[in-house]
């Protein structure tokens, strides 16, 4: 697979993921009362479905055949990736509000890299 099929497909994956969060957060709108946003400790309940979402993207990814040249770089980022997620559910009220930095490396990594559908 050369690197342009390989972000092709990841972009694919996770655009997937952006599906996803829009119906969790549908979902989390729909338990306010009066269309009224959630409060966070509220909210919070809603990060364990999205990071498991953002996780089975990461497998798939991860089941992609990355390019020979690439591949070491595909395993770091898909390690930072399981990093940020552990890190996440201990900071679910950061993720909340937007404050979080947990994302940040692999963001950037996914980035550059090409996988512009795979930042958080």
């Amino acid at each position: 697979m050369t690197k342009g099929q390989f972000v092709k497909q990841g972009n694919k994956i996770c655009q997937q993921i952006e599906k996803k969060r829009i119906e969790i957060a549908n979902e989390a709108a729909s338990k306010s009362p009066s269309g009224r946003a959630l409060p966070p400790a509220q909210l919070e309940r809603f990060v364990p479905s999205l990071l498991a979402a953002y996780r089975t993207s990461t497998e798939e990814l991860a089941e992609l055949d990355p390019p020979a040249n690439d591949a070491a770089l595909v395993a770091r980022l898909i390690r930072s990736f399981e990093k940020s997620y552990a890190q996440a559910e201990k900071e679910r009220r950061a993720v909340v509000l937007g404050t979080s930095t947990v994302f940040q490396k692999p963001d950037e990594m996914a980035t550059k890299f090409g996988l512009t559908n795979c930042v958080m």
